[in-house]
């Protein structure tokens, strides 16, 4: 499953190629495995992957982690999302 989602992040999240979601989903994780991980629940997930929250620093850089990139690739990723929730309203 998690080479499925690491081949199919970047089509399935093909309208926000920049965002945490496909970032989320190149690394191999569902939203409830992310989630878990980084000591958060999937709804606040899939919030922030819809531009609908904006995620503490704290977790910001405990996604980061979990993810093993830096926290600002996944500032960029959330920051993408954002943007793309605002045109899309």
């Amino acid at each position: 499953m998690k080479a499925a989602r690491h081949r199919l992040g970047p089509t399935v999240h093909a309208n926000r190629a920049g965002g945490l979601g496909a970032l989320r989903m190149s690394c191999g994780f569902s939203q409830s495995g992310l989630a878990a991980a980084a000591a958060t629940s999937q709804p606040h997930i899939a919030k922030i992957e819809s531009g609908k929250n904006d995620p503490s620093t704290s977790l910001i850089a405990r996604i980061a982690e979990v993810l093993a990139v830096p926290p600002e690739v996944v500032f960029m990723a959330v920051r993408s999302d954002q943007t793309a929730g605002e045109s899309a309203q």
